[in-house]
């Protein structure tokens, strides 16, 4: 699930003045945001039209993000990222590093930048080394009656005769691989392997306009998402090594809610694992959202208590009926009021222009997807589920927060038709199990923990003691 707030998160003697051209070159660097550390690598080059900037986030899997204005004079460096309401400031140091500030959000934190030759290698221990002791199955599943697009992912077969119990894993919000990568982790594939190892097959795959999927993502909402994964389901039911009566999802996050929503209205679904899993309605869990992780990112109480009110009040509005131009036009107005008479003189300066902050930050909440999710109420599917479930969430979790989503959780199977339920609380462990410290998304690709082993042996052993349905 999708953090709204999020943290991309001299000498005493005189430098003589440096060209453009000592300045041009790759550079490595970590933004020291609270609680942790996030690495870019700065490509610096001059063109026909002077000085150009790319950044690169490995942490974010992200690669080639333009500046809209680089300028380097009297030994100070300037580069302006207009698609992430950031810059940096610098001053190249007889060193040879460059000290300077990088601002985003109307925040700063320190970022030197040193010069590096090479690439950055992320060390992720749990990802799966061949040789793989399981079948591999490359397989299509086509969506839609007559088909509207295509789903592909991989399949992987234990060892053995079979038919194997089976899961179909389904990933949170936001356009996703197969393997749910995310900041050099791939979570999904770690999961696959561990369970194809031990006797359960496993079918991942892309989301619609993702990998080798096709289909249009942008205007899809949860509710289409779902109708995905019953699809693949269906398809992946009829291998002669799956086993129809144990048949079931694994969903992160979103996709947690995606199983509860599949199970609720149909009976393939044997059983379902909700690893983070919203127990709550959408505008519920992000008004909660924005709260922790702005305190365990370090963001000071009387900042956030600055912008409660507006952040409630532009999600209601993303989430209210009628006309969503019009709804977004009145979020507008709330926030330029916010901007000009709440913010100071030197909180306006370190947040930037207006309109690229309200196009980064405010209008992607009035979307399809999201005005479905922010309605959507779990509790009412939970409470239709026949089959067994197991739901855990992180005690560290500050997207889907345990305190508000446990007892939601807890409240809704008791109420359900399934006898068969686990709701646990899990010590220490994140967003994505990885054990945590504050549970802040910036340590997310810090960890070289992919998901918690203990994890994997609890939900091997649940699915395997589960009887045929």
């Amino acid at each position: 699930m999708r953090p709204f707030l999020m943290l991309l998160f001299g000498s005493i003697f005189s430098l003589p003045l440096l060209a453009q051209s000592d300045i041009v070159g790759q550079w490595k660097g970590d933004i020291q945001v609270p609680g942790g550390k996030l690495g870019v690598i700065v490509f610096l080059e001059t063109g026909p039209e002077g000085l150009s900037c790319k950044m690169d986030v490995p942490m974010q899997r992200a690669k080639g993000i333009v500046a809209e204005k680089t300028s380097f004079s009297e030994n100070s460096l300037d580069i302006q990222f207009g698609s992430l309401a950031a810059n940096y400031t610098g001053a190249l140091q007889k060193s040879g590093i460059i000290k300077g500030t990088w601002t985003q959000n109307g925040m700063s934190f320190p970022l030197d930048l040193e010069r590096f030759t090479g690439e950055t290698t992320l060390e992720r221990p749990q990802h799966p080394k061949p040789p793989y002791p399981y079948q591999i199955e490359e397989i299509k599943v086509q969506v839609g009656e007559p088909e509207t697009h295509s789903i592909a992912g991989t399949l992987t077969i234990p060892e053995g005769e079979g038919p194997f119990p089976t899961a179909v894993m389904v990933s949170g919000s936001g356009p996703q691989d197969r393997d749910e990568t995310l900041l050099g982790h791939k979570p999904f594939w770690v999961i696959a392997d561990y369970l194809s190892r031990n006797g359960i097959a496993v079918f991942r795959y892309d989301d619609r306009s993702v990998g080798e999927s096709t289909g249009d993502f942008a205007s899809a909402t949860t509710l289409d998402f779902k109708e995905d994964a019953i699809a693949v389901l269906r398809e992946i039911a009829k291998h002669e090594k799956t086993d129809q009566s144990q048949i079931g999802i694994i969903g992160h996050s979103e996709g947690g809610l995606i199983s509860a929503l599949a199970a609720s209205r149909h009976n393939e679904v044997k059983f379902i694992v909700m690893l983070a899993g919203p127990g709550v309605t959408g505008h519920e869990i992000l008004k909660r959202q924005i709260r922790d992780i702005s305190l365990a990112e370090g963001i000071d109480k009387k900042t956030l208590k600055k912008a409660s009110n507006l952040n409630a009040e532009v999600i209601d509005l993303a989430r209210a009926e009628g006309d969503m131009d019009e709804q977004k036009q009145k979020a507008k107005e709330k926030f330029r009021h916010h901007y000009e008479t709440v913010l100071t003189d030197e909180e306006r300066a370190e947040a930037g222009d207006f309109d690229l902050l309200f196009q980064t930050r405010i209008q992607p909440l009035f979307t399809p997807w999201m005005k479905t999710f922010l309605n959507l109420d779990p509790r009412k599917y939970i409470e239709r589920i026949s089959c067994p479930v197991l739901a855990l969430i992180g005690g560290k979790d500050t997207q889907v927060s345990p305190q508000v989503n446990i007892p939601a959780l807890t409240a809704a199977l008791d109420a359900a038709p399934t006898t068969e339920w686990t709701v646990r609380e899990l010590p220490d462990l994140n967003h994505l199990f990885q054990k945590s410290r504050t549970g802040a998304p910036s340590e997310y690709g810090e960890k070289i923990e992919t998901f918690n082993q203990e994890v994997l042996v609890l939900i091997r052993n649940w699915i395997k003691d589960l009887p045929p349905n």
